[in-house]
């Protein structure tokens, strides 16, 4: 949103944001490190990986961390009929009391917005009816909460990956 754009835009010169660009391999050589991209290499002295889920696949710390595909989906705005049907709620969020229930959030401008889904699965293969199935999920999760709004209610839905360590830790440090 707008403070991510004002965060990029704030960027000193001296540093490049290269946005969905996935990082195919890298190497270090003497005083170098050479990152192998789709459509091209970047040649650095420095360099902050921000992997996440990924650090496997680069071939760092290999047995730390490994990678969860979470899906949500978010509806439209509801209508002031919708709205009215389910108590005018102010704006909030529940979240899970285990590490990887479902969390379900009503926002400012009247979505609903859930995620129940959270899964070992290979992020490069979410197929477009993979991705439906967890919709699907997604729609009885607020069915059962608000049954009275209607079936068609989910505007977009999407995947994406988080990473999990065995002991719930951050991996950030100099490689």
């Amino acid at each position: 949103g707008k403070l991510v754009r004002a965060m990029i835009d704030a960027l000193p010169n001296n540093v490049k944001l290269f946005e969905n660009s996935s990082l195919i391999k890298w190497k270090k050589t003497n005083d170098f490190i050479s990152c192998y991209f789709k459509n091209g290499i970047i040649k650095t002295k420095k360099i902050i990986f921000a992997t996440n889920g990924f650090l496997k696949s680069l071939g760092i710390k290999t047995s730390y961390n490994f990678p969860i595909t979470l899906t949500a989906s978010m509806t439209r705005a509801l209508t002031d009929k919708e709205f009215e049907s389910i108590g005018e709620p102010k704006e909030w969020g529940v979240l899970p009391v285990r590490p990887m229930g479902a969390t379900i959030r009503m926002t400012k401008d009247r979505r609903i917005l859930i995620r129940n889904t959270a899964e070992v699965f290979n992020p490069y293969q979410m197929s477009k009816s993979e991705l439906t199935k967890r919709s699907l999920k997604q729609k009885i999760g607020i069915k059962k909460r608000f049954p009275e709004l209607p079936d068609d209610i989910i505007q977009s839905s999407w995947s994406g990956i988080v990473s999990r360590t065995r002991n719930s830790s951050q991996i950030f440090e100099k490689i």
